[in-house]
């Protein structure tokens, strides 16, 4: 019984550290819906202890980075595996794409590749 209950207060604290009122996305294939001025997060599975990370590359005239942050899946276990978060701010409508890209060190090649659509409504 105690598990789920401190599952729960972990994700509420994560979302607290973004300041997320909605969800957080992690199918690349359903386009993101937002406004200029709000902000949305992206979640991606991540195996820290293969040297993993994602890198993001994105249209800065549409969109903000506003926050990176890796959490553990397990807390008993830091740095297994777990999700990489990035916080994005709209700024400017239209349409735009996040491309995000898995690699194992900086210049190292890259293992998956997935692309975020986003669909931007004026303020």
């Amino acid at each position: 019984m105690k598990k789920p209950v401190i599952l729960l207060l972990l994700v509420l604290m994560l979302l607290m550290s973004f300041g997320c009122s909605g969800p957080i996305h992690t199918n690349p294939q359903e386009t993101i819906n937002t406004r200029v001025g709000k902000g949305f997060t992206i979640g991606l599975h991540v195996v820290k202890r293969l040297g993993a990370s994602w890198q993001v590359s994105y249209d800065e005239e549409m969109l903000t980075l506003e926050n990176e942050k890796y959490t553990d899946n397990n807390p008993k276990s830091p740095g297994l595996d777990g999700m990489q978060y990035f916080r994005f701010a709209a700024v400017k409508a239209g349409e735009t794409q996040i491309e995000c890209s898995l690699k194992h060190g900086t210049a190292g090649p890259v293992s998956e590749q997935k692309t975020f659509s986003i669909q931007i409504e004026g303020g």
